[in-house]
């Protein structure tokens, strides 16, 4: 990958890897593991490819969180415009 990685975008100068998996218990626990791992290496997952990500994961993984969901906000007061991912990860 190549960019700046700014607000809640999935960019920056590194690499991404990619899972393909089937939804079930099993591969849940893997991937709350490799949730644990990238909040602790300070690793990007992708929000738009990975919808069970939690806001929680989110918040510490993405440094300007916080920034995005003010700005946001102070733009679209009212929330006119939601989405499944801007309702689970609260912005």
């Amino acid at each position: 990958m190549k960019g700046r990685q700014e607000f809640l975008r999935f960019e920056d100068n590194k690499m991404c890897v990619t899972f393909d998996f089937i939804n079930n218990n099993k591969n849940f626990l893997f991937m709350s593991e490799i949730d644990k791992i990238c909040v602790k290496l300070k690793i990007t997952p992708s929000i738009i490819k990975d919808s069970r990500l939690s806001k929680k994961v989110v918040e510490q993984c993405y440094p300007e969180y916080f920034r995005f969901r003010d700005l946001l906000n102070s733009y679209d007061k009212r929330r006119i415009y939601k989405s499944e991912i801007s309702q689970r990860l609260e912005i």
